[in-house]
């Protein structure tokens, strides 16, 4: 949307000298509701102060409220849904005193992206595969907000990686809501545009984000162990281990799957780091299922892990399920979680003490190794960096370990 605004208009980064401002929401959890619904808001408070102001809302409570956002927030002067990203100058143009509102099909949403303007450092980027979802975890809104899967066109795909490239960026990060279903005319699957994506000069690290365990095969495990740029870095949601609380999420995957994945993956890769997300508290989930998760994270040790406590959501099955648990139990259960998984990333990291690391530096305050996705999992703080040094690849050696972040020096 910015990289269409700015053929157009002026951004601003203060809010007092904007005319418009849009507010890209989210809805996934109770959490990012509420957030987005505090946004809202501040941007009434904003718009009262000068009432030409204009307010748009893009993003998923659009979604999900569809024509009642309007009732609800009749202070809001424009709407724009999911496929309509492109449509943004479109209707900054036609803003008047009642509102206005674009809705395009979900799918439009992955044409001309193109029009980039990077909201991250300017030596990585993410790009963006695919949306919706087929999978229909029951705890997930994603469907409801978002549709079915579908993927973008692998000459798209790689057309924006080559603009991507020839703006500086090192590292792309493929994302979709699970990449590993990519298919395109049924011929071409996602190893096929990972081989592709290798040839794209200046591009030096490839990363996958969400694999869905069940579509890891030995195909795209072989593609990631051939490849120069694709980084071994498996990040690979399990959601829970237990297969009575695998089955009331409507996943695909059992016990048995989880491990069979995770072996294969240490045996062709066996510098490989595996990064997963789990939820705990689940309708249903008790003490037995909860010890079995636990002991499996310790068991397995992941170099890095994410945990949530359950979040009841509306349009979901699983919010119809019985057996909710209480908030102080999921809560206590997540922090459980968290105490061994800190335990597992404060020994790994002290193996590296000594080593020398390749690090790409993102800022000032150092940057991250071929396993550490940006803002998500480790860092590694560099004392004697340089602002040169900002974007580049660096040999760094590691002095200290912290819980889940590195210190160390150039060398």
């Amino acid at each position: 949307m910015i990289g269409h605004i700015i053929t157009e208009h002026q951004l601003t980064n203060e809010m007092d000298d904007a005319d418009v401002m849009v507010l890209n929401t989210c809805t996934f959890i109770d959490s990012a509701t509420e957030e987005t619904i505090e946004n809202l808001y501040d941007l009434k408070d904003w718009k009262e102060y000068n009432p030409r102001r204009k307010i748009i809302v893009a993003g998923c409570y659009v979604e999900e409220m569809k024509e009642k956002i309007l009732e609800e927030y009749p202070f809001i002067d424009g709407i724009l849904n999911t496929g309509a990203i492109s449509k943004i100058n479109k209707l900054i143009n036609s803003l008047q005193e009642t509102p206005t509102k674009i809705f395009e099909e979900r799918k439009m949403n992955l044409i001309e992206q193109d029009y980039r303007v990077l909201a991250t450092p300017a030596h990585y980027a993410y790009l963006k595969i695919g949306d919706g979802c087929n999978h229909g975890c029951s705890f997930c809104k994603i469907p409801s907000l978002r549709g079915g899967t579908y993927f973008k066109a692998p000459q798209d795909i790689l057309a924006e990686a080559k603009i991507l490239a020839a703006q500086g960026v090192k590292e792309i990060i493929l994302i979709a809501q699970d990449i590993t279903s990519y298919s395109y005319n049924k011929t071409y699957d996602l190893a096929d545009l990972l081989k592709d994506l290798e040839n794209t000069e200046k591009i030096e690290w490839i990363r996958l984000l969400y694999l869905y365990p069940d579509n890891i095969n030995k195909r795209l495990i072989k593609t990631i162990k051939d490849s120069k740029k694709i980084v071994k870095y498996i990040d690979m949601p399990i959601q829970h281990i237990s297969d009575k609380i695998l089955s009331k999420m409507n996943r695909k995957s059992s016990k048995q799957r989880i491990i069979d994945v995770i072996n294969l993956i240490r045996k062709e890769l066996p510098e490989a780091k595996l990064r997963t997300t789990v939820i705990v508290g689940f309708p249903g989930e008790d003490e037995n299922d909860f010890a079995e998760l636990n002991s499996f994270i310790d068991q397995t040790k992941f170099d890095h892990l994410g945990v949530f406590a359950y979040s009841d959501q509306k349009n979901t099955v699983s919010f119809k399920l019985k057996g909710k648990l209480e908030e102080q139990t999921k809560e206590k259960r997540a922090k459980m979680i968290i105490k061994t998984q800190k335990s597992i990333s404060k020994k790994l990291n002290k193996s590296y003490i000594g080593q020398e690391l390749e690090i790409l530096v993102d800022n000032m305050n150092g940057g991250r190794r071929y396993f550490d996705a940006p803002e998500i999992d480790g860092f590694v703080f560099i004392e004697n960096i340089q602002p040169k040094d900002i974007g580049q690849f660096k040999t760094v050696k590691i002095k200290k370990a912290l819980q889940y972040d590195l210190i160390g020096e150039l060398t």
